[in-house]
């Protein structure tokens, strides 16, 4: 009777172990998940700020392109 307690006792404390173990686990898999979320959050912004680098470098140039024209142009 008593054996049969005491088994049963530690396959309580196992199961409870077991699902300790589950929700470390479960735990573990939230924090990658929102680990990759702010790595791709990251790389939106690093793309978002190259496209407004391009652009200012596209407006720049163009801007450039028609002072100089325009320059030209009054000078004949």
């Amino acid at each position: 009777m008593l054996l049969l307690l005491l088994l049963l006792l530690l396959l309580l404390l196992l199961l409870l172990l077991l699902l300790l173990l589950l929700l470390l686990l479960l735990l573990l898999l939230l924090l990658l998940l929102l680990l990759l979320l702010l790595l791709l959050l990251l790389l939106l912004l690093l793309l978002l700020l190259l496209l407004l680098l391009l652009l200012l470098l596209l407006l720049h140039y163009y801007y450039y392109t028609t002072t100089t024209t325009t320059k030209l142009l009054l000078n004949y």
